[in-house]
């Protein structure tokens, strides 16, 4: 009988984050925290900077609406 190694697989991050990184550099944010404040953080966004943070990380994605 053969026998096969579990290997771990990454989970590859959703495009969209790196994405949304780069459009708030272009914009002049260096990080993703000033683009959260500037933006007017939760009360604009309606997310928090937790949540916020998955997107750009590519954890999360956005839920339609």
């Amino acid at each position: 009988m053969l026998r096969f190694a579990r290997m771990a697989v990454k989970k590859q991050p959703f495009p969209f984050g790196p994405v949304l990184a780069r459009l708030r550099r272009e914009q002049g944010h260096p990080n993703a925290h000033s683009f959260y404040r500037a933006c007017g953080g939760a009360r604009t966004l309606s997310l928090t900077f937790a949540s916020y943070l998955a997107l750009e990380n590519g954890r999360s994605l956005p839920k339609p609406e």
